[in-house]
């Protein structure tokens, strides 16, 4: 059931051999922006069979309590959806020794349509459109978030937006995950600590839409992950003091058309024109 052009089957069978993987990490994406999945050794992976996983992924909250949905219900009895690897989202770990990870899409065991409820199925039929119409979609992500210590206090208290001796201060973690980031192919633009207490934002490199939202899922599973082993415990959570800044995550989209910015007209006075978008 693999589907797998030849060709890129043998590109990332040779990264497996070159970097001696032995564990693939699966990824999908529940509604709520959460990793789920399943860890695959390397020889089952390349198989290229991929795995059966509870449709019930699309039918829980963060904390996987379950509610009835049109879609998916307990009188169902939660069957399997079969998840497939996108090998163009297959990436080398930057954070650990012999593990890769990879992005997966849903489909429907048989007729293998794609799960309606799945985002990356949505955002891949989105771009299907654009590209009908003859448009490329970029973007790229800003994230912020709170990094607290072991018993999850913030690694300082006061307002020091932008501070640089604040910033060498965190130096020790943020360097490892950038460049865990950097070694999983994610490159950061830049880092600054930000306006909330503990608070910092980090900013992604701009690419095609589709691969810059797997960076970003990626990114968010890193940033805690490498913060752990330096005992930093992470949130990206939207507001998690009442009284202080709040978390965002910034996203920057634009059209290409043959490779010109489809905003970018010679035309000033265009409604469209570049002074008037900006």
């Amino acid at each position: 059931m693999s589907g797998w052009e030849a060709a890129e089957r043998d590109r990332v069978a040779a990264l497996c051999e070159e970097h001696r993987i032995h564990t693939v990490e699966c990824v999908i994406v529940d509604t709520w922006g959460i990793p789920r999945g399943k860890r695959i050794p390397v020889r089952q992976f390349l198989r290229g069979s991929g795995y059966a996983i509870a449709n019930v992924v699309y039918s829980w909250d963060p904390t996987c309590f379950i509610f009835a949905t049109p879609w998916v219900n307990e009188e169902d009895g939660f069957p399997d959806m079969h998840a497939m690897p996108d090998l163009s989202s297959f990436r080398v770990a930057g954070w650990a020794e012999g593990v890769a990870i990879v992005m997966c899409d849903t489909v429907h065991p048989g007729s293998n349509e794609p799960i309606q409820m799945d985002a990356r199925n949505m955002l891949k039929k989105q771009l299907a459109k654009f590209a009908e119409a003859g448009f490329s979609v970029h973007g790229a992500t800003e994230l912020e978030c709170h990094f607290f210590n072991d018993k999850w206090e913030p690694l300082y208290d006061d307002i020091n937006c932008y501070s640089i001796a604040r910033g060498a201060e965190m130096n020790y973690f943020m360097f490892d995950i950038c460049e865990s980031l950097r070694k999983t192919g994610i490159e950061v633009e830049a880092w600054n600590v930000e306006y909330g207490p503990g608070q910092t934002e980090i900013n992604l490199r701009y690419g095609p839409l589709l691969e810059m939202a797997d960076a970003t899922v990626y990114f968010k599973y890193i940033v805690r992950t490498v913060a752990k082993k330096h005992g930093i415990n992470t949130t990206f959570m939207a507001k998690p003091f009442l009284q202080e800044a709040g978390n965002g995550m910034h996203i920057h989209q634009s059209l290409e058309r043959d490779g010109v910015n489809a905003f970018s007209l010679a035309d000033e006075d265009s409604i469209i024109g570049n002074s008037l978008m900006r």
